[in-house]
C-alpha cells in the first residue's frame, strides 16, 4: 500500500491519536511493509477514522470528490496512511494530506475542459495465460467504476479494431498497446485512452532457468492512461498467491494518484503562464450577488463548470455585485456557454451580454 507515499516524500501530514478498539501492536508499522494483505478489522476502522478527520485539511470539496473520498478513499483508507503506531492504549496515525490531494485531483471534465469526455477503453489479457483472462470481468469492471466516478464516458475496444502492431514506429514504445489505442483517439472522436493488461511475469528462475514452483510465480498488470498533455504507464507485479483482486485495486489507486499529482505541478506553476505563453484574464462582472455565502457559491460553480486549469478568482466585492477575474483561453463566446443558466441554489445565472475587445473580454451577468 506504501507505493504511493514514495512520489511524495517531502509531503505534509496530518497527525491524529486514535483510540485503540481492541488491537494492540509492538512497534511502529509502515505502511510501505502492507502491500498485499488487508489490515485487521479493527485496525481498518481506526484508520478509517484518521482518514476520515484529515478531510478537514483538503478544505471544500467539490461534489464529484466528496463523492469519491466515501466511495473509495474511505473503503481503502489503509491506502492513505503513511505510518501507524501504538502509543499507550491509542494508536498515533500519520494520514498523507498530499497523497489524498493527488486522489482527488483527477476529473476528466475539468481536465479536458469538454463534459463527459470521451475514452477509449480496453482490459486484455496475455494469450495462453488462463489466470490473467480469468481476471478480465473484474479488471473491466474496476476500471469503469473509477473512471465513471471521475465524469468520463467509455468506449471498449475490440480485438479486431486495434492496428497491427507493426504499426507503430521503432523502436516500441514503453507500453505498445495505450501507444495502439492512442493512434485512434482522432479517429474515434474520442478525447483520451485508458487500457490495463494482465500478464505473466518472472515463471523462471533468473540464474538456473529452471520453472520456479507455482508460489513463486509472478504475474504482472500494467495501466496506460493518455488525455490532454497527461500519459502515465503504471505496472505492479504480484506472486501467483497474491490476491489479484487487491494488487489490481492498489495499481488503479496508484495510477489514479500519479495523473492527480501531474495535475497539481500544471496547477502550481506560474498562474500567468501555460506553454510558454501568457494566459489571458477574463473578467465577470455579477449582478445580484447578496452575501458572501452566494459569492463563494458562485466561485466553486464557476470553477467546476470551467476546470481546475481555468482558475476562478475574486476581484472586486462591492454592495451586491462582485468582479471574477478567469486564466483562460476560451473565447468569450464559449465562456457564456459554459456558464449561462448555472444553479446557484433556487437561482441562477444569466449572462446577459459578452464585450470582446483586443487586449480584454468581460462578460456581464446576473443572478436571478
Amino acid at each position: 500500500m506504501g507505493f504511493l507515499m514514495d512520489r511524495v516524500p517531502n509531503s505534509r501530514v496530518f497527525v491524529l491519536v486514535c483510540t485503540l478498539l481492541a488491537v494492540s501492536a509492538l512497534s511502529a508499522v509502515s505502511m510501505r511493509s502492507v502491500l498485499h494483505a488487508a489490515p485487521p478489522a479493527g485496525l481498518q476502522e481506526v484508520l478509517r477514522g484518521a482518514v476520515s478527520a484529515a478531510r478537514t485539511k483538503l478544505g471544500t470539496l467539490q461534489p464529484w470528490q466528496q463523492l469519491l473520498f466515501t466511495s473509495e478513499v474511505l473503503p481503502q483508507a489503509e491506502s492513505f496512511v503513511r505510518e501507524y503506531r501504538p502509543q499507550g492504549a491509542n494508536y498515533k496515525v500519520e494520514v498523507d494530506e498530499a497523497m489524498l490531494r493527488n486522489y482527488l485531483a483527477f476529473f476528466a471534465p475539468s481536465l479536458l475542459g469538454i463534459e463527459q469526455p470521451l475514452f477509449l477503453f480496453r482490459v486484455e489479457s496475455q494469450p495462453g495465460c488462463i489466470p490473467c483472462s480469468e481476471s478480465v470481468p473484474s479488471l473491466r469492471r474496476l476500471l469503469e467504476s473509477r473512471m465513471a466516478g471521475r465524469g468520463a464516458r467509455l468506449s471498449w475496444m475490440k480485438d479486431g479494431e486495434l492496428p497491427a502492431l507493426s504499426t507503430l514506429p521503432k523502436p516500441l514504445p514503453e507500453f505498445p498497446l495505450l501507444a495502439l489505442m492512442q493512434s485512434q483517439v482522432t479517429h474515434r472522436g474520442a478525447q483520451g485512452v485508458v487500457v490495463l493488461r494482465s500478464e505473466r511475469a518472472s515463471q523462471k528462475d533468473d540464474e538456473s532457468g529452471m520453472e520456479l514452483h507455482q508460489e513463486d510465480k509472478k504475474f504482472r498488470l500494467i495501466l496506460g492512461f493518455s488525455a490532454g498533455k497527461i500519459t502515465e504507464v503504471r505496472s505492479l507485479e504480484f506472486q501467483a498467491t497474491d490476491s489479484t483482486e487487491l494488487s489490481s485495486r492498489k495499481l488503479v489507486l496508484e495510477a489514479m494518484g500519479g495523473i492527480g499529482a501531474r495535475i497539481r505541478e500544471e496547477l502550481a506553476r506560474d498562474s500567468s503562464k501555460f506553454d510558454g505563453r501568457a494566459i489571458p484574464e477574463v473578467l465577470l462582472r455579477v449582478a445580484g450577488v447578496q452575501d458572501y455565502f452566494v459569492l463563494n457559491q458562485l466561485k466553486s460553480q464557476a470553477q467546476l463548470a470551467l476546470g481546475e486549469l481555468n482558475p476562478v478568482q475574486e476581484r472586486r466585492l462591492s454592495k451586491g455585485r462582485s468582479v471574477l477575474a478567469i486564466r483562460t483561453r476560451l473565447t468569450g463566446s464559449e465562456l457564456k456557454k459554459r456558464l449561462s443558466g448555472m444553479q446557484l441554489g433556487a437561482s441562477r445565472l444569466v449572462i446577459k451580454d459578452v464585450l470582446e475587445g483586443e487586449a480584454t473580454t468581460e462578460l456581464e451577468a446576473e443572478i436571478q
